[in-house]
């Protein structure tokens, strides 16, 4: 058991809940729990900062008191550290917010995005599929709302491009933050009204770093999320996604540390696609023990942090987006697509997956197990599924293949990308992250490694950029060689050729395999079904006195029943498949059908 059941159930007891208590709510839930596995539970939470244990023996979310809210707000105003830019040797001081559940808070939804209620569809009625160009403003407004990118700031910019908040309790993780209005920084409230796009990011921990005699402050971990100014209050609406890495943070943290960059990388985030921001810090403090300037503790956040002192810090700190957004060309590149004209949609996966009609003279979608069909060349050993997914993904528009760690996912690809471009294609491979893209390469490598065929065109620590213009140009300027023959006197031609009529051959050997395999099953089942109907028919030549048959009306019903069993029995054939039988066919066709498959397993 996790501890998200044990923090939404002390996030809606602001009195706190004792052990017992807690148990007998998990198991009013549906959840049953041990007494160890509570404690553990509650001892991460603990060890977080997210929850402390009062003098009665109440589990109680921490939250900031009024106390410290007010003082802290005053120094603000008052012009204390962090109500202006800082000079590079002072201590800034973090802005207290309150934070509480999302669901608790007031939906900032229609502020943000400008959405009017009364217009909104009803969820009960199935939503029309959307129009191309309404489609892709949406995926563009949802990529410009991603704040996140490569972000490194300095002190005197504290207050105007970044601030330090304090909060505490699981403000990272589907909450709101908020406090007056009144209670921003001056020059906070100046930036905020300059910005268009409500979106800012949240940083934890930060890291206080001296490059080249220049110290920046770096956060390590980065979570969407949005603003708005409603009734004399700014809220802050944490958003559900995964933390990130920030990419300037690992490049200089590796370096440091003496750690290749996808190393480092991998030991914070530890192949997990959605890992938790606790799961996270574990990970970081451990990688990275000796570059701690303090334990962290992300509920339990510290209220200053000093612009001098190098190291990672317990400090959180708000960052307002620029150019550097990791989403900002995509959200370009969609922006462009939403101009295209039909045609143009039409030939890319996006037009496929929205069912437009193929573009003019566009090549019809063959049948994957036709005659027709492209077929995968032998590059790679591949399993049924494997290579069928991979037939399917050359011969349909679009094509998803899903599956756990483990499954060959990659291995299909390779030989996707191989197949395509031994047959006069381009591909273009794209991934969230940087670790396929290295596996896939590398694979691919190992093919020609004499004659590369694949471009990266980014690595993982974004000083390898190389646009198409630039690998055209690369080609162009190449010189042109004509390949060798190899030692049969035969050309690439023939031996592509080759290639191609061996795959096919493979294909129709493989379908005929399959199809043998399908009889084998069927046959042994309408066997089995046979043999059990035989063993309850009475012997060759011995009499049974029948059974008194009812009368009545249970005597109508079962003879009712009957006269449809061996209806149904007689004509249990199916016209479409002669082979399938429905589960009350009779004897007589279940011998024919056996006969048939006999049959076709001899030809």
């Amino acid at each position: 058991m996790g501890a998200d059941p044990i923090r939404r159930i002390l996030a809606l007891s602001p009195r706190g809940q004792t052990s017992d208590q807690l148990i007998w709510r998990l198991k009013a839930g549906g959840i049953r729990v041990s007494g160890d596995q509570l404690l553990a539970g509650l001892q991460a939470l603990q060890h977080s900062g997210e929850v402390v244990l009062d003098r009665n023996g109440r589990w109680i979310m921490r939250h900031l008191s009024g106390k410290d809210t007010g003082a802290a707000s005053a120094d603000l105003r008052a012009g204390g550290a962090g109500a202006s830019p800082q000079a590079p040797g002072a201590v800034l001081t973090a802005m207290p917010l309150s934070s509480m559940p999302a669901q608790a808070s007031r939906d900032m939804s229609d502020d943000v995005a400008g959405v009017d209620a009364a217009e909104a569809p009803d969820p009960a009625s199935p939503a029309p599929a959307p129009p191309w160009q309404a489609l892709l403003s949406y995926y563009e407004s949802t990529l410009r709302l991603d704040p996140r990118g490569s972000i490194e700031q300095f002190s005197d910019r504290h207050g105007t491009q970044f601030q330090l908040f304090r909060a505490a309790g699981n403000w990272w993780h589907e909450a709101a933050l908020e406090t007056a209005e009144g209670a921003l920084p001056a020059t906070l409230r100046e930036a905020l009204a300059r910005r268009n796009d409500r979106v800012l990011a949240l940083g934890y921990p930060l890291s206080v770093l001296e490059e080249d005699g220049v110290t920046t402050l770096l956060p390590a971990l980065l979570i969407p999320a949005r603003w708005a100014f409603a009734d004399g209050q700014w809220r802050v609406s944490v958003a559900d996604d995964a933390p990130s890495l920030n990419q300037r943070w690992l490049k200089l943290m590796a370096r440091r540390s003496r750690q290749r960059q996808e190393v480092l990388a991998q030991r914070i985030l530890d192949d997990d696609p959605a890992p938790a921001l606790t799961t996270l810090v574990d990970n970081l403090s451990r990688a990275l023990a000796t570059h701690l300037a303090q334990p962290l503790r992300p509920g339990e956040l510290a209220g200053h942090c000093p612009a001098a002192e190098e190291g990672i810090h317990n400090a959180a700190a708000l960052f307002l987006p620029d150019e550097s957004s990791f989403t900002r060309a995509a959200a370009d590149d969609v922006a462009r697509m939403a101009s295209w004209e039909e045609e143009a949609r039409r030939a890319c996966a996006l037009g496929a997956m929205l069912d437009e009609a193929p573009a003019a003279g566009g090549r019809p979608d063959p049948d994957p197990a036709g005659p027709a069909a492209r077929v995968v060349l032998n590059i790679d050993a591949l399993s049924t599924s494997q290579r069928d997914a991979a037939t399917k993904a050359l011969n349909a528009p679009l094509t998803v293949i899903q599956g756990p760690p483990g499954t060959g996912k990659s291995q299909v690809i390779v030989s996707l990308i191989a197949t395509l471009a031994m047959t006069g294609h381009s591909v273009l491979f794209a991934s969230r992250n940087h670790q396929p893209l290295d596996e896939v390469g590398e694979r691919l490598a190992r093919l020609a490694p004499d004659r590369p065929f694949v471009v990266r065109t980014r690595d993982q620590g974004g000083e390898q950029d190389t646009g198409f213009v630039n690998i055209l140009q690369r080609l162009a300027d190449a010189p042109q060689q004509m390949p060798a023959l190899d030692d049969d006197g035969f050309g690439v031609e023939e031996r592509l050729a080759d290639l191609h009529r061996l795959a096919r051959e493979r294909e129709t050997i493989r379908r005929a395999e399959r199809e043998r395999e399908a009889i084998d099953l069927r046959l042994s089942e309408h066997v089995e079904r046979a043999r059990r109907i035989r063993d309850r028919l009475p012997p060759e030549g011995a009499s049974r006195s029948p059974e008194p048959a009812p009368g009545g009306l249970a005597g109508l019903i079962t003879s009712i029943r009957a006269l449809l069993r061996r209806l149904l029995g007689r004509g249990a054939v199916d016209a479409s498949d002669v082979t399938t039988l429905s589960p009350d066919a009779g004897l007589v066709d279940l011998d024919a059908a056996i006969a048939r498959d006999q049959a076709r397993l001899a030809e």
